[in-house]
């Protein structure tokens, strides 16, 4: 997978299906392209509630650091 990917991958986090659009997650996180503050906001305000704890695990694991604004 390249970095071109992204995009698209990005686009099927807002699926319908819970189940896709949590291994999209997943494998943005596995490729180290959900490491930026901008990706965690993405998904802080979708519907999925698993989705959302997904990310926010990930974040907290890894200590990432968020801005103040």
């Amino acid at each position: 997978m390249t970095e071109n990917n992204r995009p698209q991958l990005t686009y099927w986090l807002t699926c319908p299906d819970k189940k896709l659009s949590r291994a999209v997650l997943q494998t943005l996180i596995e490729y180290g392209y959900f490491n930026d503050e901008s990706s965690l906001l993405s998904i802080l305000d979708k519907p999925d509630e698993g989705l959302r704890m997904l990310a926010t695990t990930h974040w907290l694991r890894q200590q990432l650091p968020l801005s103040e604004g």
